[in-house]
């Protein structure tokens, strides 16, 4: 399957886009709430990001297509979390790059807590996520960066909550 969709990348890129070098990168990232909930929630996720290259020589902005695996944490109960994004990327000074992500997520539950004392209900499995943020290179392969999350289900169910968190993170490039 990881042929094929490197297969699948590597001929869009081709025939969409030019293609300076496919790359891949790990990414682990921590996020908390921006505001206060009536839950204690974080998420924790790894990503694996494959670099799809360049739109234009001229023009350094460069997309990724993301693989997400997370947990959720509300209370004292784990929530995994599937989901796949594509990104965008550009250079704004040397070594930091700002990016944002869109993309879809699954998660295994979807309601938490009791109604009427402390409940947090997402209104359904199927979660839209963004992320804005920056990407600092500490080394060759090392960056750190800061990501705006959003989490929400577009108004696909009977209720629309969101998770907005901070996040931060560290990626291995190779």
């Amino acid at each position: 399957m990881k042929k094929l969709l490197s297969l699948f990348l590597i001929l869009f890129s081709f025939t969409c886009f030019q293609v300076t070098a496919i790359e891949s990168r790990l990414r682990l990232a921590a996020a908390q709430p921006t505001n206060k909930q009536n839950l204690d929630i974080s998420t924790l996720e790894l990503s694996y990001l494959i670099d799809g290259g360049t739109f234009h020589d001229n023009f350094d902005l460069q997309w990724h297509v993301a693989f997400n695996l997370g947990n959720l944490a509300v209370e004292n109960v784990n929530i995994m979390m599937l989901g796949g994004a594509l990104g965008l990327s550009y250079p704004i000074i040397n070594k930091l790059d700002i990016f944002f992500e869109g993309g879809v997520t699954w998660l295994d539950q979807h309601e938490f807590g009791q109604v009427g004392i402390a409940y947090k209900d997402y209104g359904g499995p199927w979660q839209y996520q963004a992320k804005l943020g920056v990407d600092y290179n500490i080394r060759k392969s090392w960056n750190f960066g800061y990501a705006y999350l959003h989490m929400s289900n577009g108004d696909r169910y009977h209720i629309n909550p969101s998770l907005d968190a901070h996040s931060l993170y560290v990626s291995y490039q190779f």
